[in-house]
């Protein structure tokens, strides 16, 4: 169980990589290359804050509920490897 007041690795991540878009805002370098750099730690940052808020919402399950979404991601992760292969 992960207590409320306890670090959440994916959160200090996905500042992290807030912080390093807004910095590449600010550097020297040209538009392009500045919009490519923002745009790559954005979207880091928006997959690591969906990966927590998904984390959260699993911890609150319970029963059925629990192992309905575990069914549900492995269908997806399934689906997954078949379109990589």
């Amino acid at each position: 169980m992960m207590h409320s007041h306890a670090l959440n690795p994916s959160k200090i991540r996905a500042a992290a990589h807030r912080a390093m878009a807004l910095a590449a805002l600010r550097s020297k370098s040209s538009l392009t290359v500045r919009l490519n750099r923002y745009n790559h730690h954005r979207a880091i940052q928006r997959a690591l804050e969906a990966q927590a808020n998904v984390c959260d919402w699993l911890e609150n399950l319970e029963g059925d509920a629990w192992a309905d979404a575990c069914e549900e991601i492995a269908t997806a992760l399934k689906a997954k490897e078949v379109n990589h292969a």
